[in-house]
Parts: structure tokens; C-alpha cells; sequence
């Protein structure tokens, strides 16, 4: 064959590659996105090629977990060194890491080396949790109408006639806040997919009056991620509002609890955004950007009460 032909065939070919495989620093896939107990978004991961299973999407989760359960089912070994102190919503718990192996969520091979095994659950809902490793290099996108997890690059740019953009605050490399308006109270709210209830700390129930006898509250009891139950004070609100979107009157939860000082939101008025208020729009959490895009849903769903 003369090799300008070669060479032209190879041109060819390069370029067919070029336009037909999606860019990976554009978009790089989706799996099916499922529903939980509670409200929790889960999707199935390959742990090692040795089995898929239900893990949830935390943007609150600083690490990779995997439940007691799967540790010993797959026998899983000690990763090198001491254990460590981890934040959950109610306190730090003693775990200990993990060698993993390579975790896919469909064709996506997630940056994992190893994870931080927590006590079961009482919920048997999911294997494990997707936290601060998936959620630092990329934008994804939760479409409950969809039904789907879409994963793009970080500061992928998204249509904004279609979806609403809200500038966030950034605390860490994976951690920020949007701001919610409750009965015209600006407070920051920390975007957590992992927290099935919204809540708000001491300073904001001081703004709201909810300590001072003026509302009618009940207490119930929260349990975190290493099974500590503290309690809550349940109260109704006459207006929430995130972005442009009002959610009209809805519960919250009032607590103080430690995670707010982990994340260095206990000396103003702050919140946890759960997915009670979430799983009313079809979202996008770009964590390494410190915002968050939102797409209302049209319906009616469960407050988990």
C-alpha cells in the first residue's frame, strides 16, 4: 500500500475516533439511579470484580465506607496503619480502613484505595457509601425523573436555561453551602445527600424562635452513621425556599449536633440540607466548585416522617 494512503487512512481513523467516544474530560457515563429507605439515593457498584452492591451517594461522607457486613462477607484486609476518628452526624466514631480493591459504577472506575469500614445499619438498604472521593473530581448529576446518575467533569458547563445555578460557599475540597430563606431567615445550608432530614443548629433555632416557647415541637431521636442516637426538636415551618423555588410550609429538625463544629458551622445560623427538601428537584452537586444546580419535579413525595 503507498504510504500516503497509509497515512490517510490512519488520519481517517483518528479522526472517527476523535468524533464518535464521548470526551472523558466532558461526560463520563451514567448507571441507574435507585431509591432506598428514606429517601437515600443508591447506586450498584463492582467492588473488585467480586460482586455488585447498593451503595449510597453521601456528599456528607469525607470517605469511602463500607458497612461491617461486607467487610466480612468479602474478607476484606486491614489497610496499613492505625485506625482513625471519622465525623458522623452525631459525634466521631473509631473506624478502621479497608483495602478495597477497584470500585465501578458501571464502566467508571471510582479513585478508591481503600475504605473506612462503619458498624451495620439497621438499614439493610446498602452495602456502603460513596462519599468525598467520588464527589472531589467531578459534577453529577442526580435525575430522580430519570431515574439516573449522570457523572461530568469537574466545571463541566451546564445549560442554564434549563437548570438554575446557585453560587455556593465552599468549606473544604468537597464540602459547601447554598443558602435556604426560611420564613425570610437567610441561612446556610449544607448540601448532604447522605442526611434523610433537614436540620438546623443552634443559631438558627434561636433565629426561629424555636426554643423560646413560641412553637409547638416534638422531640424524636437521630441516629448518625456510627449508630449514636441523640435528640431532635420536630417544628413546622410556614415558608422554605431554595433558589427561586418555594417549598411552602414543611417540617424541620432542630439539633445541635457535633457535625456542625466539623465543618465549621456552629457560630452562625446554619443547616444540613437532607433529602427530604432534595428529592423535590432533579440536582447537581459540583462539590469542587462549590455549586449546585436544581430542576424542580412535578409531584408529591414522602417527608419520612
Amino acid at each position: 500500500m503507498h504510504l500516503f494512503t497509509i497515512k490517510r487512512l490512519v488520519s481517517t481513523l483518528l479522526l472517527f475516533i476523535f468524533v464518535s467516544v464521548p470526551s472523558l474530560a466532558q461526560y463520563y457515563g451514567e448507571v441507574p439511579l435507585f431509591r432506598g429507605s428514606r429517601g437515600k439515593a443508591l447506586v450498584m457498584v463492582n467492588v473488585d470484580n467480586r460482586g455488585r452492591y447498593p451503595f449510597m451517594l453521601d456528599t456528607g461522607s469525607e470517605f469511602t465506607v463500607v458497612l461491617q457486613n461486607l467487610v466480612d462477607q468479602l474478607q476484606l484486609s486491614p489497610a496499613v496503619g492505625k485506625g482513625r476518628t471519622i465525623g458522623t452526624g452525631n459525634g466521631t466514631v473509631r473506624a478502621r480502613a479497608y483495602n478495597i480493591g477497584e470500585l465501578f459504577i458501571g464502566n467508571m472506575r471510582m479513585p478508591t484505595p481503600n475504605a473506612i469500614a462503619l458498624p451495620n445499619r439497621k438499614d439493610q438498604s446498602f452495602k456502603g457509601v460513596l462519599g468525598g472521593p467520588l464527589f472531589k473530581d467531578v459534577s453529577a448529576e442526580f435525575n430522580m425523573d430519570d431515574k439516573k446518575l449522570r457523572i461530568y467533569n469537574r466545571g463541566h458547563a451546564f445549560d442554564e436555561s434549563e437548570w438554575q445555578k446557585l453560587k455556593g460557599t465552599k468549606i473544604d475540597k468537597t464540602y459547601f453551602t447554598v443558602t435556604i430563606t426560611v420564613e425570610g431567615h437567610e441561612i446556610a445550608a449544607f448540601v448532604d445527600t447522605g442526611a434523610e432530614r433537614t436540620f438546623i443548629n443552634a443559631e438558627a433555632s434561636a433565629l426561629l424562635g424555636v426554643n423560646d416557647g413560641s412553637r409547638s415541637t416534638t422531640d424524636v431521636g437521630v441516629t448518625g452513621g456510627g449508630n449514636k442516637t441523640s435528640t431532635a426538636k420536630v417544628f413546622q415551618v410556614a415558608s422554605f425556599t431554595l433558589g427561586d423555588h418555594d417549598l411552602e410550609s414543611r417540617k424541620l429538625y432542630s439539633a445541635d449536633l457535633p457535625f456542625f463544629k466539623s465543618i465549621k458551622l456552629y457560630d452562625k445560623p446554619a443547616a444540613i440540607l437532607g433529602m427530604d427538601v432534595l428529592q423535590h428537584f432533579n440536582f447537581i452537586v459540583d462539590a469542587s466548585n462549590a455549586r449546585m444546580f436544581l430542576k424542580p419535579r412535578i409531584g408529591i413525595y414522602p417527608s419520612y416522617d
